[in-house]
């Protein structure tokens, strides 16, 4: 089961649900500041999910910029660089999310 919380990316990090663990999910389209000004977030993710990349070279979005801040908050968080209306990235996030049940067999 997945609980999403749209809107403000403080809060999902702030309360614990039970969640087994945390994920962001965040677009291009919303600006590459998302790991320094939501850090708590980041920090606390387990993978992150950067969608709509193929809007980049329309948006003034600076993924090496969004990278970096990403590696100094949390070096070893995975990252997903997806477009879920193109399909790219996908696979990678499917076979990561499958090698998660295989840590939690809770999750199955």
């Amino acid at each position: 089961m997945f609980v999403e919380n749209v809107g403000n990316l403080i809060c999902p990090s702030q309360f614990d649900l039970g969640e087994t663990f945390k994920l962001a999910v965040v677009s291009t389209s919303e600006g590459d500041d998302k790991p320094g000004k939501y850090s708590m977030l980041f920090r606390e993710a387990r993978a992150v999910l950067l969608n709509k990349i193929g809007l980049i070279p329309y948006t003034n979005f600076n993924f090496d910029s969004f990278s970096s801040d990403l590696k100094k908050i949390n070096a070893q968080i995975p990252l997903f660089e997806i477009s879920c209306t193109r399909g790219d990235g996908l696979d990678g996030w499917f076979k990561w999310i499958e090698d998660q049940i295989l840590v939690y067999p809770d999750l199955a």
